[in-house]
């Protein structure tokens, strides 16, 4: 197809790289200029938030206090993507953190399949092969064909899931992770085959920035990665991509600690689902590694032989759940694009059949897949969503401290808001179960009358230290209307409202409070409607803000944040008291009084607690 271009082979590689790279980004081309998108329900709005908290608090990053209480900010998610656009979004460029992330995913959105296109040629060295394969990634989403929720999800034969994901619920790390991946496993065959063990650094830096970028699409890689072993013959390779895994863990657990990364996995277990591992999951991997290695046996060169162990892996997990509910990893519909990556590459054997036929079919594809862009990537003027309003409204009368925001809101309200929230993204780096317990009773009222669903939830909400709450119901344009029973905050304060939308005064409770120890909630509660110790702990709560003045120093609101991760407390204390502290506990949390070190701790729903020992008047720092 590309023969009649020139004789020089880069030139016709890159005339290639051009061409997939243009049918890539006719579908994006709006996302390289946009500031927002029709796409209030998209989680991009959380990465959009965090890339601008990480640009605004760049000299003091450590503690992140706007979602769950707060968490490490290693913990909300991998800093690759985000502090891209953190740094385009810096004042010495003049963009805004919207105009970054949606630049930065259209670029890793439209080099995807030019990176694709790199990997068929380095391992089949066919421009033709390489080209075809490419453009069927870059215009054709076979998982439309083969998952019917896929199917019944996209609407048309004709989507483009991958676009879908970007755009409609804002995947952009995962995109990136996808355009990496290819030229990962480029630099590991690249260094296995190599001599010289400095030939291994590209696929430890690669790797290491795919990791870095997204779990789910290391869980893509390390499944390539598997195909590539188990169809190799040598010893060495597989001592090579050892090599590979500890200097890319080495690299990875140098930004990200451990901590994070095992609370990650457990977290994946519960997230969208329960995906528990039982025995017979072993056997079922057992019987896919089997089939696996007789793709050894084909008698077909190393290459193919990958390509097809690709497929079957990706296939063992993506179509069985898809088809039968069965998942062998968690959120096994995460991978479906890495399929996708390994129908495409099997698809281009079958187009090289066409050969020029398939320029007569690329050039449609051209104008569809441009048509498709512009009709997915609709502008808007933010001012005039519900999610911008609400932030707004809580960032007026919040005055310091926390928020419940429902659905959609709580995904865009820190784009424009520092005020920290009950709930934020994602569900992975939610800090601890009873956290979660919290939200989903707050949502559902599952199992509560109608007097329980109100108790329990203002009593969940007090005890983790909520201000205000927003509710919407069916006549709001926020995206999701989460809430079961909207109305049952109906006698609360309310403060504004607008069709739908309803934004109430809850409490005065402040992060910092003082209680008898006795009045913490000592045992994990066994569901969301075990409210018996939370009632005792959020009266201690209430009693102790009324007192007001006569017990802070400084008032009611008695905790001064030098920055997110440092606080000071100056309160008068008795015998027998505790500060019980509305962040979530961490043991790298520390309290001193002075130089002397006070005990700290976690009550029952994971929450700081410090013990001063001090009696009178006491001046306490929080450090992180």
């Amino acid at each position: 197809m590309l023969q009649g271009l020139h004789k020089n082979p880069r030139i016709r590689l890159a005339g290639a790289c051009l061409l997939v790279w243009t049918l890539a980004a006719a579908q994006v081309y709006p996302l390289f200029t946009v500031e927002y998108i029709d796409e209030m329900g998209s989680v991009a709005g959380s990465f959009i938030a965090f890339a601008r908290y990480i640009r605004d608090h760049w000299h003091e990053l450590g503690w992140f206090p706007l979602w769950f209480g707060g968490m490490p900010i290693e913990q909300v998610y991998q800093p690759g993507l985000h502090y891209l656009v953190a740094f385009l979004a810096s004042a010495d460029w003049r963009i805004s953190p919207a105009r970054a992330y949606h630049f930065v995913t259209a670029i890793c959105y439209s080099l995807g399949p030019v990176s694709l296109l790199l990997m068929a040629y380095y391992f089949r060295c066919s421009l033709h092969y390489a080209t075809a394969a490419a453009a069927i990634y870059a215009v054709v989403s076979p998982s439309i064909w083969i998952f019917p929720e896929v199917r019944h999800d996209s609407g048309s034969l004709l989507s483009m899931r991958r676009l879908q994901n970007l755009v409609q619920y804002g995947d952009g790390p995962h995109v990136a992770a996808l355009a990496i991946l290819p030229l990962a496993l480029v630099a590991i065959d690249f260094g296995c085959k190599s001599r010289r063990f400095i030939a291994l650094l590209p696929a430890v830096a690669l790797c290491s920035a795919l990791v870095l970028t997204n779990w789910p699409g290391a869980i893509g890689l390390s499944l390539a990665v598997l195909a590539y072993l188990l169809v190799q013959r040598s010893w060495h390779a597989s001592l090579r991509v050892g090599l590979v895994a500890i200097g890319t863990g080495t690299v990875v657990l140098a930004v990200v600690p451990w901590d994070t990364v095992s609370n990650t996995v457990f977290q994946a277990q519960s997230s969208n689902g329960y995906f528990p591992f039982t025995p017979m999951h072993a056997i079922y991997a057992g019987v896919v590694l089997s089939v696996v290695v007789l793709c050894r046996r084909l008698r077909a060169s190393g290459y193919v032989q990958f390509v097809a162990a690709f497929f079957v892996i990706t296939s063992a997990i993506t179509i069985p759940y898809s088809w039968f509910g069965f998942a062998l990893l968690p959120q096994p519909y995460r991978f479906q694009q890495e399929w996708e990556i390994a129908a495409a590459l099997l698809l281009g054997f079958a187009a090289m059949s066409l050969r020029w036929w398939l320029a007569l079919v690329l050039a449609p594809c051209l104008i569809i897949t441009a048509l498709q862009g512009a009709l997915t990537v609709r502008p808007i003027d933010v001012t005039q969503t519900f999610e911008y309003r609400f932030a707004q409204k809580v960032s007026r009368w919040s005055i310091g401290g926390r928020v419940f925001a429902p659905g959609s809101a709580a995904l865009w309200m820190n784009v424009w808001s520092d005020t920290p929230q009950f709930a934020g993204c994602c569900d992975a780096s939610i800090p601890s179960w009873v956290h979660r317990v919290a939200l989903h009773t707050i949502y559902t009222d599952q199992n509560a009358t109608e007097a329980q669903a109100r108790d329990a939830s203002t009593l969940w909400l007090k005890a983790y230290g909520v201000n205000l709450i927003g509710v919407t119901d069916a006549e709001s344009t926020e995206a999701y209307k989460a809430f079961a029973h909207p109305l049952k905050f109906q006698g609360l304060d309310l403060i504004w409202s607008e069709p739908g939308a309803y934004l109430y005064h809850l409490s005065h409770l402040t992060l910092v409070q003082v209680i008898r120890a006795e009045e913490l909630v000592r045992h994990t509660p066994a569901n969301g409607l075990d409210v018996d110790e939370l009632r005792t702990y959020v009266a201690a709560l209430e009693r102790t803000c009324d007192l007001g003045s006569s017990r802070f120093l400084d008032g009611c609101r008695m905790i001064h944040f030098e920055n997110p991760s440092q606080g000071t407390v100056r309160v008068n204390m008795k015998p027998g008291e505790i500060l019980t502290v509305h962040i979530t506990y961490h043991p790298r949390w520390k309290a001193t009084i002075g130089s002397k070190p006070l005990r700290t701790r976690s009550d029952a729903l994971g929450q700081l607690v410090v013990e001063p020992e001090c009696v009178g008047e006491c001046n306490i720092t929080l450090r992180y």
